[in-house]
């Protein structure tokens, strides 16, 4: 059973459906973008990669991905038995993607229809991603 979504998040994913724009989703901490990431998945077939910066971070990510039954691989250091190239999703360390998909060839870039980076909570958003969250967020 998929967790149950709030009502501002079931709100969200409508609005998302209803757009071919590419969107970019501002939600305060703990305000459920990588819930409502993962329900976008699961009912999509389109191919997605999600970046963190920091290992509970992309274990976060990938239980909330299991907890809504979306296949997905982990590409992270020393989580080899959670590789799963084939995939449609995957959740990456930003380190272990640089290292093993940029710097070196052991890998090849994973390819992907959707891109969440998913941001650490304690440095909030740069000015770069704020001109874009101005442009580009859905009303709620």
């Amino acid at each position: 059973m998929s967790p149950v979504l709030r009502p501002y998040q079931q709100r969200l994913l409508e609005q998302l459906a209803a757009t071919d724009k590419r969107i970019l989703v501002v939600c305060p901490t703990g305000g459920g973008k990588t819930v409502v990431a993962a329900a976008l998945m699961a009912s999509s077939s389109r191919r997605a990669l999600m970046v963190a910066h920091r290992r509970e971070i992309v274990n976060q990510t990938a239980a909330k991905l299991a907890a809504f039954g979306v296949h997905h691989g982990v590409i992270q250091a020393g989580e080899e038995d959670k590789l799963r190239p084939m995939a449609a999703v995957q959740v990456a360390s930003i380190q272990t993607l640089h290292a093993r998909a940029i710097r070196s060839t052991t890998m090849p870039m994973p390819f992907a229809d959707l891109v969440d980076d998913v941001p650490q909570g304690d440095r909030g958003l740069s000015r770069r991603y704020r001109a874009r969250a101005d442009r580009h967020t859905l009303p709620w």
